[in-house]
């Protein structure tokens, strides 16, 4: 391990914490940069590679004992780590590390007993998406598939958001949701259900829950398109006050896994 102390602000090994609003340098790149000491405490917990940790003083006493020697702990001042990362920042450390390889979709459905994955061909916010990642952690969701079509889910973002719940959930993302869900329908009995808003679908609370069960959530704009309707075994609903047009996906996603995490 080495710890070094910096002053200059454009020293190149400080390039991945820089401007991080601006650049996203680590977006839909095999790197990742986490916030904060509970987010770097749960990524060097996860196992998964730490390159780097940008540090205030403060915390030098308190990781220095936590990594290895091929992690460089990188100290600067309060008022040059703002200066660094571009926008007001107040947590004091930084993770630099390794993404995690996409996780195969056919290995999560596979495995025995009941399974629930969590489905989102397109959700674009990315708290949304660390609403929904966070949620699956909590209610035991045995993954989360992704279409090409979604945020980035090891976004600086969606890992504040989700509290690094993508480190623990497998996240599997796919090139082509619609075949590999008809392909483990065929081979392993997942159902694939549609949740929308239209009437005629069925009250989520009075579905029974299969042994194997794929969610599907919509995306924030517009829900889920007719083609995943049509392509879904089921659609369910939440039943709500007439007027009310949708709840928010993230909202929606927490009352099914409650449910169906308990069915």
């Amino acid at each position: 391990m080495s710890l070094d102390f910096i002053s200059d602000p454009l020293d190149p090994r400080l390039a991945p914490f820089r401007d991080l609003k601006a650049t996203n340098e680590t977006r839909w790149s095999d790197t990742l940069v986490a916030e904060g000491d509970k987010l770097a405490h749960r990524l060097i917990e996860s196992g998964l590679q730490v390159r780097s940790l940008l540090l205030t003083e403060r915390y030098v006493d308190e990781f220095r004992p936590l990594v290895g020697p091929e992690v460089s702990l990188l100290v600067v001042a309060d008022a040059l780590i703002e200066q660094i990362v571009g926008f007001s920042f107040h947590r004091g450390v930084l993770a630099y590390g390794s993404r995690p390889p996409s996780a195969d979709l056919a290995s999560i459905c596979s495995r025995p007993g009941p399974v629930l994955v969590v489905v989102t061909p397109e959700v674009h916010n990315p708290e949304n998406l660390g609403t929904i990642l966070r949620l699956s952690a909590a209610f035991g969701a045995a993954g989360v598939a992704l279409g090409v079509g979604c945020c980035d889910p090891f976004s600086r973002r969606v890992l504040r958001v989700s509290m690094g719940a993508a480190f623990k959930v497998p996240v599997a993302r796919c090139t082509d949701l619609t075949a590999d869900l008809a392909f483990l329908r065929e081979s392993d009995g997942l159902q694939v259900w549609a949740t929308v808003t239209v009437p005629e679908a069925s009250p989520f609370d009075a579905s029974p829950r299969p042994e194997k069960l794929a969610l599907l959530l919509g995306c924030e704009g517009h829900g889920l398109s007719a083609e995943w309707q049509r392509f879904a075994d089921r659609r369910i609903t939440i039943p709500m006050r007439p007027g009310t047009d949708s709840l928010n996906v993230a909202i929606a996603a927490g009352i099914l896994l409650y449910h169906y995490s308990h069915a």
